[in-house]
């Protein structure tokens, strides 16, 4: 046990508190803790209870901080949840970057990931869809399976894909001859399918600059663009 650890654990005050949380009590309100032993005390309460974390912070810039000093004790467990990036006034224009992170945080969730997610309020306030219907979008390809391309394309143009003669970012989705490549929200590999009729014979990542095939797998998931489907 870590010396951090160790001094959380053998205090009165913490035990109690572990108590409260693991009987399932009302709201708990902790006071007394001082800034710079909040993410220490968050890092003692996930580890005793085995439990998530959903952190709130009043800015962006200091949840950025939290984040930071929460990956000091719990390393890739602890996402940031970023703020939508918005270029106009009640636009919805995102960098890529944001949307991949967002979307990240949202597969962990669905797979039951332990994972502690540091976000502003602002952030907490977005409309997001039921996970159920969320899974739904969510589209599992794998060596040896059926595909219609014409559905399939359909169904990407609904999720925010969009059709290029090469794909060459996030978002984005080509076709020439048997071969389809794509790009998905999540994840740090484009994937190249190749297809016999209506089957899928192999999938490959590429390289977008090169656009030469890298490393075979046998399954690949692609997540929407858009987080209200």
């Amino acid at each position: 046990m870590n010396i951090f650890l160790k001094q959380s654990v053998e205090n009165e005050s913490f035990k109690t508190l572990k108590n409260f949380i693991e009987e399932k009590k009302n709201t708990i309100y902790a006071s007394g803790v001082i800034e710079s032993q909040k993410c220490q005390l968050i890092y003692a309460l996930e580890d005793v209870t085995r439990r998530c974390s959903l952190v709130i912070t009043e800015s962006e810039f200091r949840a950025k901080e939290v984040y930071e000093d929460l990956r000091f004790f719990l390393k890739d467990k602890v996402k940031l949840y970023r703020n939508k990036d918005i270029l106009f006034y009640s636009a919805d224009i995102k960098s890529m970057d944001i949307i991949s992170d967002r979307f990240q945080i949202i597969e962990s969730l669905i797979k039951n990931e332990p994972i502690t997610i540091v976000l502003t309020a602002e952030a907490l306030f977005d409309k997001l869809v039921m996970p159920d219907i969320f899974k739904k979008f969510i589209i599992n390809l794998k060596v040896g399976g059926k595909i219609n391309t014409d559905k399939l394309f359909k169904k990407l143009v609904y999720m925010g894909y969009e059709r290029s003669e090469i794909v060459e970012g996030r978002g984005q989705f080509s076709l020439r001859g048997g071969i389809i490549d794509i790009y998905s929200s999540v994840g740090n590999n484009a994937y190249r399918i190749e297809l016999w009729g209506d089957e899928i014979d192999s999938i490959r990542t590429f390289d977008l600059i090169s656009q030469r095939s890298t490393e075979k797998v046998e399954e690949c998931e692609i997540f929407p663009m858009r987080e209200l489907v």
